[in-house]
């Protein structure tokens, strides 16, 4: 049974089956980091808007309906990637195992993590700066976070 919902700005994407909450001001870098998991062969779940959901302990997010396969890119507009990445890349929902919050450099030293509540559930985060944000960078988290069985 679902108790709460919140829509937030962010990204979402699965990577190895593992949901990765992207967040960071406008700019920071999170579509880029979407549009590198779908080409690496993950799964995109939202772009620029994730509705998070609680059921019981589990966080779980998905895309608003209306931008569902839909990617912002800076300075290009929306785009609709469906077609070009095919049906296999995009996932409607997933479980939210941890954040990845893009800051700027002067606010992170080295790699700092620490747990962010949504819906009244911890996740762990870890804060990256924009330019070290990338999909190897992700995959190597995520790797590592199996290994610890999130």
């Amino acid at each position: 049974m679902e108790f709460d919902r919140k829509t937030i700005h962010g990204s979402l994407v699965s990577i190895f089956d593992v949901g990765i909450l992207i967040l960071g001001e406008s700019g920071a870098g999170k579509s880029r980091l979407c549009l590198e998991t779908i080409r690496r062969g993950h799964k995109l779940v939202a772009d620029d808007a994730v509705e998070l959901s609680r059921a019981g302990k589990k966080l779980k997010g998905k895309a608003p309906e209306i931008i569902f396969g839909l990617v912002e890119i800076r300075g290009i507009g929306i785009k609709d990637f469906r077609r070009e990445f095919g049906p296999s890349s995009f996932r409607k929902e997933s479980p939210v195992h941890f954040c990845v919050e893009l800051a700027e450099s002067e606010k992170v030293s080295c790699s700092t993590y620490g747990p962010k509540s949504f819906l009244d559930l911890w996740i762990p985060v870890l804060k990256l700066p924009p330019e070290n944000a990338t999909i190897d960078i992700l995959e190597a988290i995520t790797k590592d976070s199996l290994k610890q069985n999130l």
